[in-house]
């Protein structure tokens, strides 16, 4: 539900602050739709590592639940405690790839692991590229949270392709491996 809502939901402010044109003097602005996104993201990230942490733990693992949990949330928290929702807001759209994942985790028909890939490589490789290259040239403290972001969706995004393309040569429906 999460990624349902803060996904789509932030790509007005993609679209008005960060992409075709990037605009430096709004990454550290307040917007009502970006507070509730940012607010939004931040009640889930608590909430499912309380849920993580109860019913399925075997499935919450350290580094990708709650040391990612953890930082991002501490990450979101401090940009809507800095009046900055519109720079840390475009960051969510990273979400729809995960709202394509639960679809079809939800509803096995509606499964769809290439166009999940290429929402993947567009928004969690493309657009965190995109955000890394604005910050760093605008000299905005921002872009080493990037980095660190980028680097674990290009791992996760490598560990896809391998089973795609693994799963793609024997002719059966590929996994999402995330």
């Amino acid at each position: 539900v999460t990624a349902c809502v803060v996904g789509p939901g932030s790509l007005p402010t993609v679209f008005a602050h960060v992409f075709p044109a990037f605009d430096e003097a709004a990454q550290f602005s307040d917007e009502p739709r970006a507070a509730f996104l940012c607010t939004f993201f931040v009640a889930f990230l608590v909430a499912d590592c309380a849920v993580g942490a109860l019913h399925y733990p075997s499935q919450f693992h350290v580094f990708e639940g709650w040391i990612h949990h953890a930082a991002y949330t501490l990450f979101f928290a401090w940009g809507l405690a800095q009046h900055a929702s519109v720079g840390f807001a475009s960051t969510l759209a990273m979400e729809i790839p995960t709202a394509l994942l639960a679809l079809g985790k939800c509803f096995p028909a509606c499964r769809l692991d290439l166009p999940y890939g290429m929402s993947f490589a567009a928004f969690r490789v493309g657009l965190n590229l995109y955000l890394l290259a604005q910050w760093y040239a605008a000299g905005l403290f921002l872009w080493p949270c990037a980095v660190a972001t980028l680097a674990l969706h290009s791992h996760w995004f490598y560990r896809w392709c391998k089973s795609y393309g693994r799963r793609g040569a024997k002719d059966e429906a590929p996994s999402n491996p995330l």
